[in-house]
């Protein structure tokens, strides 16, 4: 029989989400797949679950018209995006005739996650899709090709990830100091 409760019976949590994980812009596809591979690794933080298993788990209650082809590239596209964080490693497993068998999913450190995607999702819609995305240690780009701007640390994560911003949500304002003393002396009035 399975309890909710520790022996000094404080309520267990029955999900705990780590806020470096939380504040990471992953898209829900690349979210629920990620919480499937946690579930599914054993002690040594591996899973073996195929990408029509994986489809299947994570978006057939979301999509029940879809084909099994549909959730597998779904599953395709969302763990392609964990990768690109770092958040997983993914190593082909191969028959003795060098074909591709499966894949192992390796889960990361968290500290060893990137700050930035290293490559744009192709889970993201709308006008994302002509962007470049994050580079790994450059700034991401914007839908109009302006740089983003970072402002401050994420104060809710572990590690202070920087919050990345287009120039064009948060433009600089420039706003005069009043009777603020010259830096120089001002020049001689002329009569006119």
């Amino acid at each position: 029989m399975s309890t909710d409760s520790f022996s000094d019976n404080t309520r267990k949590r029955h999900i705990y989400i780590d806020s470096k994980l939380d504040d990471l812009p992953l898209t829900m596809e690349a979210f629920r797949v990620y919480c499937h591979l946690c579930r599914r690794a054993g002690c040594d933080n591996n899973a073996f679950p195929s990408y029509k298993s994986i489809g299947e788990a994570c978006f057939r209650g979301s999509f029940p018209g879809s084909s099994t082809e549909t959730l597998r590239q779904k599953a395709i596209s969302a763990v392609s995006e964990l990768v690109s964080w770092n958040l997983i490693t993914k190593t082909p497993k191969t028959k003795s005739n060098g074909s591709v068998s499966s894949n192992q999913y390796q889960l990361t450190d968290i500290d060893d996650w990137f700050a930035f995607s290293t490559k744009q999702s192709s889970l993201i819609r709308g006008k994302n899709r002509g962007s470049s995305g994050g580079i790994l240690g450059g700034n991401q780009g914007s839908n109009g090709g302006i740089p983003g701007v970072v402002v401050g640390e994420d104060q809710g994560s572990s590690g202070g990830i920087p919050k990345v911003y287009p120039v064009k949500d948060h433009p600089t304002e420039v706003h005069p100091l009043k009777d603020a003393p010259l830096a120089t002396p001002p020049a001689p009035s002329t009569p006119e």
